[in-house]
């Protein structure tokens, strides 16, 4: 059984290791693509104003001096001043003049040249639509340590940004085209199903190895006669017949429990004979039980007999004895047989 799994196994592997690698074959003798051309980074011209008050100086540096609605633009304010000055550099929200703000980068302060110090913040801007746009003038304070403020301001800027149309006016807008269904590889088909394949054999072997193990597999033990007999026991005294005041019912059930669990563990044919016939044939087997197992065994049977025949009306601590004798029969006749057996 293994090894037809095995087979099976080892098979399906091999299916699939052959259509991988003509997938991987098929790949590698496709066309070369060309590798991307690397476009020169452009150069833009800046705009560069300084503005010169006293020993403060105010540069704003524009990255560009063209836009278009999908260009950014960059702002840089850079001030230079004594290092014992306070610079506050403006900090506008959400716009700066007719653009979008979307952030502020400032640079670590610098000291340049002798007791100058030089802090920079970039503003990146961005147009909505096309059309005119101007930069406000940017005010940057000075304070000294005297408590002088002194502002700097830079010029206002006027900007035209233009649509992409605009920029390349030969350029159109083309209709939207259906999608155009790219062709099938053969070997990724291939593969799919070779897959597929592997997967269901795989299953397919996983559950005929479960179902045939299931049917191979023995059925449980049946109980032994002690266990039989002391559920019929348990059974027998939880059926109420002692409250019923049915007597003699209760001793033959008792009497027919004990005689089958002898006759199933031993191979006595006690529930054939008469109590006489049955302890003559036990007399001459003293292997199974011992002088005081034999004497209880008499004394239950006669007063068995005594009940169903005699019509005796024993007490309760009479059948309380009849009872634990049965019990004391079941559990030491089969201890006394498994340790002859052993002898």
């Amino acid at each position: 059984m293994r090894d037809w799994l095995g087979r099976i196994f080892l098979g399906c592997v091999l299916i699939a290791l052959v259509v991988i690698s003509g997938n991987g074959a098929l790949a590698g003798e496709g066309v070369a693509v060309p590798p991307a051309k690397t476009q020169p980074e452009v150069q833009l011209p800046t705009l560069v104003e300084t503005v010169t008050s006293g020993p403060y100086r105010l540069t704003r540096t524009l990255n560009r001096n063209s836009l278009s609605v999908a260009d950014r633009l960059e702002l840089t304010l850079t001030a230079e001043g004594p290092e014992d000055v306070v610079i506050d550099l403006p900090s506008p929200e959400g716009a700066l003049g007719d653009f979008t703000l979307l952030e502020n980068r400032d640079q670590a302060p610098k000291l340049i040249g002798k007791d100058r110090q030089q802090v920079s913040r970039t503003y990146l801007l961005e147009p909505y639509l096309a059309g005119d746009y101007s930069l406000p003038p940017l005010v940057v304070s000075f304070q000294s340590k005297n408590g002088l403020v002194e502002n700097v301001k830079s010029e206002a800027i006027q900007f035209t940004v233009v649509s992409l149309l605009d920029a390349n006016p030969n350029q159109t807008i083309g209709d939207i085209v259906e999608p155009v269904a790219q062709p099938l590889n053969p070997w990724i088909v291939a593969a799919w199903i070779g897959g597929g394949l592997f997967i269901i054999a795989l299953l397919g072997a996983v559950i005929f190895f479960l179902i045939r193990r299931r049917r191979n597999r023995p059925p449980p033990p049946p109980p032994s006669p002690r266990e039989v007999a002391r559920r019929e026991l348990d059974q027998l005294l939880g059926a109420g017949l002692l409250g019923q005041g049915l007597i003699k019912e209760f001793h033959l059930r008792l009497s027919h429990i004990l005689r089958h669990y002898l006759e199933n563990r031993f191979g006595l044919r006690a529930p054939e004979q008469t109590t006489e016939e049955f302890l003559t044939d036990l007399g001459h087997r003293r292997e199974l039980f011992d002088t005081k197992l034999h004497g209880l065994l008499r004394h239950f049977l006669t007063q068995c007999d005594l009940v169903k025949f005699a019509r005796s009306l024993p007490s309760t601590e009479e059948i309380d004895h009849s009872i634990e004798i049965c019990r004391e029969i079941i559990d030491s006749a089969t201890t006394n047989a498994t340790r002859e057996s052993t002898s």
